[in-house]
C-alpha cells in the first residue's frame, strides 16, 4: 500500500512538472514599457518577459499584428534592462527589423541574458543601449552569459564605456546569423567583445561602422579576449579605431574564418591593419591589410590578401538588414567556396555559380540572377519615406531601369549628411519594379527593387456586442477574438457587464469571431463586415 501511494505521488509530480513545462505564447500588444506582473490582452514586452521568467516552460513572445504592423519603437531605458532568466527557453519573434525597434534611449542596456538561459531573438532592432557604471560598463546593447541565437536583426548605435558596444559575450555561446552589427562604440570591441570561455559564431552577417574609441583601444569590429570566434561568409568593414587592428583584434584565443571579408577598416582617414593576432584560416578569406596578423595558419586555399574589396556603402539592398554590396571588378566575386558557403546570402538571395566571398552574393538580372529586393509597402496618397543608404559618401545612386510610381522620387545629397532615400507621396497604386545603380565613377552595382503601393482602402467599421452566460447574465473578462482571412487576430476583453468593442475594422472583409472563457463554451461566428455592426452577441452553450 505504501509503495502504491509513493508511486501515485511520483506520478502526480511528473504530471505537475509536465504541465509546468508546457510551452506558452505571449503576445505583446503595446509599446508602453509597463509592468503589472501580468501578460494578458494588455501586455508589454517587459510583462511578457517577466511572465516567461516566472515559469519553467519553453516560451515564445510575439507581437500583435494590429499594434505592430507599422514602424514602432519600444523605449525601455527609464525602467532599465530586460533580464532573461535561466528558466526554460525563450523565443522572441519581432515583426521585422524595419518595423520594430527596442531602444534603451541612451539610458540603459537593452537585454541581459543570464547564465544557462537559452534565448532566440529575431526580426527586430536593438538600439540606443548604453552600459553605464550601474551596468558594469560592458555590453551596450546586449550582455550574454547564456546561449543566444540572434537572427535577421540589427544591433545598431549602442554604447559601452568599456567593452562590447553592441554585445558583450561573457562566458556565453552567441550565434549571429543574417544580421548587422553597426554604429556601435566601446573602448575595446566596438561591435562585439568575446570574453574568455565564450564562443561567438557569426554567419552571413555584416559588422560595419563600429568604433573602438580610446587612443590605445583595439578591435573596432570584434575583439577576442580568450574565447573562440567562428566567421562564416561574413563581411567586416568600415570599422574604425585610433589604435590598432580596426577590423578584428585577436588578443588571445582562436579565430576560425572561411569565405569572409575583413577589409576596408581604418583609423581616422588612414587605412589600418584589418586583422591583428593569429588567424586560423579555413579557406577563401579576403583580408585587405593583414600587416597586423601574427600568422595565418590552417587552410590558406583561396585566400586573397592586400587588395581592395570594392564595396558599396552600407545600405538596404534587400532582406531585413543592411549590407555592403560588391562592386563590379571586386576580387571577391566568384572567389569563394560554394560547398562551405550557406546556400543564400544575408539578404536571402540564392548564391549562384561560384559563391562570392562575404555576406553578399551578386544576384541580379545583369549577371543572370533573379533576386529582387522587396521594399516596405506604400499606400496611394499617403507619404512614403524609406532610407536606402544612410551615408552614400562619394557614391552616386540613380534609377537605371524601370520607373518609380508617380509622386515618388529618389532623393540624394541632403546636408550635412549624404543619404539616399525614396521619398514623396505616390499618386498611383500597383507593383513597381525598377533598378537602382550605385557608382563611384569606376565601379558600380545594380540592385533590382520592387515596391507595392496599395490602393486606398475602404472606410473602417466598428463591431460591438455582448457576451452572455447561459442564464443571460453579461460575462465579464471574456476574450473575444477577431481573425481575418490571413489568420491575423486581434482581441478585445469584455467589461463588467459583458460588452466588447472592435474599432477600425477593415470593411469588405470576412472575419471569424470567437470567445475564450475558462468556464464557458461558445460557438464561433463567421461575419462579412461591410458596415458598422451592432449587437454581435454570444451566448454560452
Amino acid at each position: 500500500m505504501k509503495k502504491s501511494i509513493i508511486a501515485i505521488f511520483a506520478l502526480i509530480l511528473i504530471n505537475v512538472a509536465s504541465i509546468g513545462a508546457n510551452a506558452a505564447t505571449y503576445t505583446v500588444s503595446k509599446i508602453a514599457d509597463t509592468n503589472d506582473g501580468v501578460c494578458n490582452s494588455d501586455c508589454s514586452l517587459r510583462e511578457a518577459i517577466a511572465t516567461a521568467n516566472s515559469t519553467i516552460a519553453n516560451d515564445t513572445i510575439n507581437f500583435s499584428v494590429g499594434g505592430f504592423s507599422t514602424s514602432q519603437t519600444i523605449n525601455i531605458g527609464a525602467n532599465g534592462q530586460l533580464t532573461i532568466a535561466n528558466n526554460g527557453s525563450l523565443i522572441i519573434i519581432g515583426t521585422s527589423s524595419h518595423l520594430l525597434s527596442i531602444s534603451g534611449n541612451n539610458l540603459s542596456r537593452i537585454f541581459s541574458i543570464d547564465s544557462g538561459a537559452d534565448v532566440s531573438i529575431s526580426n527586430l532592432t536593438v538600439t540606443g543601449g548604453r552600459a553605464s557604471a550601474s551596468l558594469d560598463l560592458n555590453g551596450g546593447g546586449i550582455r550574454n552569459s547564456g546561449t543566444l541565437n540572434l537572427n535577421n536583426s540589427s544591433i545598431v548605435n549602442n554604447l559601452a564605456i568599456n567593452t562590447g558596444g553592441a554585445i558583450l559575450n561573457n562566458s556565453g555561446n552567441l550565434i549571429v546569423t543574417n544580421s548587422t552589427i553597426s554604429g556601435n562604440s566601446a573602448e575595446g570591441g566596438g561591435g562585439i567583445y568575446n570574453n574568455s570561455n565564450s564562443t561567438l559564431t557569426v554567419s552571413n552577417s555584416t559588422v560595419s561602422g563600429n568604433t573602438a574609441s580610446t587612443p590605445n583601444s583595439q578591435g573596432g569590429g570584434l575583439f577576442n579576449a580568450g574565447g573562440v570566434i567562428n566567421l562564416i561568409n561574413t563581411t567586416i568593414t568600415n570599422n574604425s579605431i585610433p589604435g590598432e587592428d580596426a577590423g578584428i583584434h585577436n588578443a588571445v584565443g582562436t579565430v576560425n574564418s572561411r569565405n569572409s571579408i575583413i577589409a576596408g577598416n581604418f583609423a581616422g582617414s588612414s587605412p589600418q591593419p584589418d586583422y591583428g593576432g593569429t588567424l586560423n584560416s579555413q579557406g577563401y578569406n579576403f583580408i585587405g591589410s593583414p600587416s597586423g596578423t601574427t600568422a595565418i595558419t590552417g587552410d590558406t586555399t583561396g585566400n586573397i590578401l592586400n587588395q581592395s574589396a570594392r564595396l558599396a556603402p552600407l545600405g538596404f539592398y534587400g532582406g531585413q538588414t543592411m549590407i555592403h554590396t560588391l562592386l563590379s571588378g571586386s576580387p571577391a566575386i566568384n572567389a569563394g567556396n560554394t560547398e562551405t558557403s550557406p546556400t543564400h546570402d544575408q539578404r536571402g538571395a540564392a548564391r549562384i555559380g561560384t559563391a562570392d566571398i562575404g555576406s553578399f552574393e551578386l544576384n541580379n538580372t545583369a549577371n543572370g540572377g533573379i533576386f529582387v529586393a522587396a521594399l516596405p509597402n506604400g499606400s496611394q496618397n499617403i507619404g512614403y519615406n524609406f532610407t536606402l543608404v544612410p551615408n552614400s559618401g562619394p557614391f552616386t545612386f540613380s534609377v537605371t531601369s524601370g520607373a518609380l510610381p508617380n509622386g515618388l522620387s529618389l532623393t540624394t545629397n541632403f546636408a550635412p549628411s549624404t543619404f539616399v532615400a525614396l521619398t514623396g507621396t505616390p499618386t498611383q497604386s500597383g507593383t513597381f519594379n525598377f533598378a537602382i545603380t550605385a557608382a563611384n565613377g569606376v565601379n558600380s552595382n545594380t540592385t533590382n527593387y520592387s515596391l507595392l503601393v496599395l490602393a486606398p482602402t475602404a472606410a473602417s467599421s466598428t463591431v460591438n456586442g455582448r457576451v452572455f452566460t447561459q442564464t443571460g447574465r453579461g460575462l465579464a473578462n471574456a476574450v473575444v477574438v477577431m481573425t481575418n482571412q490571413n489568420g491575423e487576430s486581434v482581441r478585445a476583453r469584455t467589461n463588467h457587464f459583458g460588452y466588447y468593442r472592435f474599432t477600425e475594422v477593415q470593411s469588405g472583409e470576412t472575419y471569424i469571431f470567437s470567445v475564450q472563457s475558462k468556464r464557458y463554451q461558445f460557438a464561433s461566428q463567421v461575419v462579412n463586415v461591410s458596415e458598422n455592426l451592432e449587437s454581435l452577441n454570444f451566448t454560452a452553450q
